[in-house]
């Protein structure tokens, strides 16, 4: 797998575990019709399917007995008003397709704004279900992140704690640890 200079730039900032994930990006392609950004591709390689501070779970394509291999289950889904989400919200304020890729266990999800064919250029928007509002981020998954943990973008998520200063990243495979 290629490397991602914001993934490098994450490993100095949170240890990735033991083990990433394996996944075959010709299948996904072939079983849902989309090709994933590299930052994510290269993020879900080093990091894999799991939690960052025990509290934003990542999500990647089935893998093994993930538990987080549930990326693909909501692409048909809608993400806005009238959906069968438990816990309602203003619809995302634009005609994009979003796709979820990360959630909390307060209700919020971080998705990919699908502003183009090039999946390198989608962009990141943030549901925060306790203040009924979206915030956006123009840049990719692992940018984000990493804007998030180092503080030059501030956290659009509901716990007050989250990012910690010592972010620790926790794989699927570790949780049972």
């Amino acid at each position: 797998m290629t490397t991602h200079g914001a993934v490098e730039r994450l490993r100095e900032i949170m240890a990735p575990p033991s083990h990433g994930d394996i996944v075959d990006w010709d299948a996904v392609h072939a079983q849902c019709g989309l090709h994933f950004p590299q930052d994510y591709r290269a993020f879900v390689s080093v990091y894999g399917g799991g939690t960052l501070d025990d509290y934003l779970g990542i999500s990647t394509p089935p893998t093994g007995d993930s538990f987080y291999g549930d990326l693909l289950d909501d692409l048909g889904s809608p993400t806005g008003e009238g959906s069968e989400h438990p816990y309602p919200y203003p619809p995302y304020p634009g005609p994009e397709k979003l796709i979820r890729w990360a959630s909390d266990p307060d209700g919020d999800d971080a998705f990919w704004v699908l502003r183009s064919e090039d999946p390198d250029q989608w962009s990141v928007a943030v549901k925060n279900h306790q203040a009924r509002s979206w915030s956006s981020f123009d840049g990719g998954m692992a940018e984000f992140l990493l804007a998030v943990l180092t503080g030059r973008h501030p956290s659009p998520f509901s716990a007050a704690d989250f990012p910690s200063r010592r972010p620790l990243y926790r794989n699927w495979r570790d949780e049972d640890e």
